[in-house]
C-alpha cells in the first residue's frame, strides 16, 4: 500500500472504514405490507434486536406508530417456504399467523391473543377477510401427508370462534391470491402446477360464492401453463383487474363482460416475481383512477392512471425502490427508498403531492451510541456516499473484445465506490 494525495492506494475490498460494523443492525427494521385500515395504516416490522421477529404495527394521526400484535409472537408463516400476507386487519379485529405453530390467532386490544384454527401440521397465507366479516379466505398448506409432498387448498375459516375451516378448492399444486369481489358474490384465485415457479405460468379462476358459504364451478379467464398471472384485486365498482405480460412488459388488465382488456399498455414492468404472497404494486383511488408501481431503466417509478385511454401520468418523485402500495381515498401509504434514502412507510397525498414519512428502517445516528464523529450525517454524505449512480450503455462483447453476434446495447449502472482516505489500487498477486 501507498500513500498517493493523502490518500491510501489499496485493493478494492480491502479500505479501511469508519463504519462500525453495528451499524448494519442496530436501531435497524425491515418494512413490509403496509396497508390501509380505516384511518389507519398497518406495517409489519422485522427486528434484527428481537432475533428478526416479525412484529405488527399500527399507526394513526393521534397515537403514531405502536405494536398490536401479541409480545414476542413473530407474525409470519411459511407456506411455499417463503410465506407472505401473514395477517388481515379490519378496525378492531386483527388476525396473525404465529410462525412457532403456523396456527391464526385473533388478537384483542391488550394484544393477547387466541388461535382461532385448530392445532396440527398446517399453514396459512394469504389472508383475506369476507366483505361481510363473518369469515377469512386464505391458502392452506397440509403437511400431515409428510413424507409426502404437502398438500395446497382454499380455505375459508370462520370467525365465529367454531374453528371451522372449509376447504373450498383443492387438486391443484398450488393456489394464491383468494380475493372475493366487493359484494362477496364472487371469488377470484390463482392456481398453477408443478415444474412451474409461478411466472412460468400461473391461471387465474373466477367462481361464484354460493349463500351457503360454497365455492360455484371456476371458470378460467385468464392464463395458461406458459402465461404469467399475478395480483388479482378488484376495483371499487366490482371490475376485476389483474397484471399479465401478453406483450412481454408485465402490465395491468381488466376482466370486463367476459373479455381481457389492457388498462394502460407501457414499456415499464408493473410488479414483481411472486417470490410471496400478497404483493401489491397498484390499487384504486376513489375518482377512478389507478396508482401503479412500473420498473424500467433499472429504477421503479408510480404511474397514475385514467380512466381514460392514454390517461397516464408519472408521478415525479425521487424515490427509485416501491413496494407495497395501499390507498385510501386520495391518500396512498407505501414503501419506498433511493440512493440517498432508507426504506420508509411513506404517505402521499396524491391531491396536493404532500408527503409523509410515517416510519424509518433507520434510526436516527443520535439514537446509536458510540458512533464516531466521521459516521456523523455530513462527513457520511460528503466523504462516502453518493447520490447518483453512472449509467453508461455498452455493446455486449465476447471475452476477446469483439461485438458479441447478434448481441444489442444493454444498459450498466455503476456505484464507484468512494472514499475520503483511500483510492483503489491493482491487488498484488499472492503465491
Amino acid at each position: 500500500m501507498t500513500a498517493a494525495a493523502g490518500r491510501t492506494v489499496a485493493p478494492y475490498g480491502s479500505w479501511a472504514s469508519p463504519f462500525p460494523i453495528d451499524w448494519l443492525t442496530v436501531g435497524r427494521v425491515s418494512l413490509a405490507e403496509t396497508r390501509w385500515d380505516g384511518e389507519s395504516v398497518t406495517w409489519l416490522e422485522g427486528r434484527p434486536e428481537e432475533n428478526g421477529r416479525a412484529t405488527l404495527v399500527r399507526w394513526t394521526r393521534d397515537d403514531g406508530a405502536r405494536d398490536i400484535s401479541p409480545r414476542g409472537m413473530n407474525v409470519r408463516d411459511r407456506v411455499h417456504e417463503y410465506g407472505g400476507r401473514p395477517y388481515v386487519t379490519r378496525n378492531d379485529l386483527v388476525i396473525v399467523s404465529d410462525f412457532a405453530t403456523g396456527r391464526l390467532h385473533r388478537v384483542a386490544l391488550d394484544r393477547t391473543s387466541e388461535p382461532i384454527t385448530p392445532g396440527g401440521p398446517f399453514r396459512y397465507a394469504d389472508l383475506t377477510l369476507d366483505p361481510a366479516g363473518d369469515r377469512l379466505f386464505a391458502v392452506r398448506e397440509d403437511h400431515s401427508t409428510a413424507p409426502a409432498e404437502a398438500e395446497n387448498t382454499l380455505v375459508a375459516i370462520a370467525l365465529d370462534g367454531s374453528g371451522e375451516v372449509r376447504v373450498l378448492a383443492r387438486g391443484r399444486n398450488f393456489y394464491a391470491a383468494p380475493r372475493p369481489s366487493p359484494d362477496g358474490s364472487r371469488l377470484a384465485f390463482l392456481a398453477w402446477d408443478h415444474p412451474n415457479l409461478p411466472w412460468d405460468g400461473t391461471e387465474l379462476f373466477l367462481a361464484d360464492l354460493a349463500p351457503d358459504g360454497s365455492l360455484g364451478e371456476p371458470e378460467r379467464i385468464a392464463g395458461s401453463a406458459s402465461d404469467w398471472i399475478a395480483q388479482p384485486r378488484w376495483s371499487p365498482a366490482g371490475v376485476l383487474h389483474f397484471l399479465a405480460e401478453p406483450t412481454g412488459w408485465m402490465n395491468l388488465y381488466r376482466h370486463v363482460d367476459g373479455t381481457v382488456v389492457p388498462v394502460a399498455p407501457m414499456t415499464a414492468e408493473v410488479g414483481y416475481p411472486d417470490w410471496l404472497f400478497g404483493f401489491s404494486h397498484y390499487d384504486f383511488t376513489d375518482d377512478g383512477r389507478i396508482l401503479a408501481v412500473g420498473r424500467s431503466d433499472g429504477r421503479d417509478r408510480l404511474y397514475l392512471i385514467g380512466p381514460e385511454p392514454g390517461d397516464v401520468e408519472i408521478v415525479d418523485k425521487p424515490w427509485t425502490d416501491l413496494d407495497s402500495v395501499s390507498i385510501r381515498g386520495q391518500r396512498a401509504v407505501f414503501i419506498a427508498a433511493a440512493p440517498d434514502a432508507f426504506w420508509s412507510v411513506v404517505l402521499l397525498d396524491l391531491a396536493t403531492g404532500a408527503e409523509e414519512v410515517l416510519r424509518r428502517s433507520t434510526r436516527p445516528r443520535s439514537t446509536v451510541s458510540a458512533f464516531p464523529s466521521s459516521c456523523s450525517p455530513r462527513a457520511v454524505t460528503r466523504s462516502w456516499m453518493w447520490t447518483t449512480a453512472d449509467r453508461t450503455d455498452t455493446d455486449a462483447t465476447t471475452a476477446s473484445g469483439s461485438r458479441a453476434s447478434g448481441a444489442s446495447s444493454m444498459s450498466t449502472t455503476v456505484w464507484p465506490p468512494r472514499s475520503s482516505s483511500s483510492s483503489g489500487g491493482t491487488p498484488t498477486p499472492t503465491g
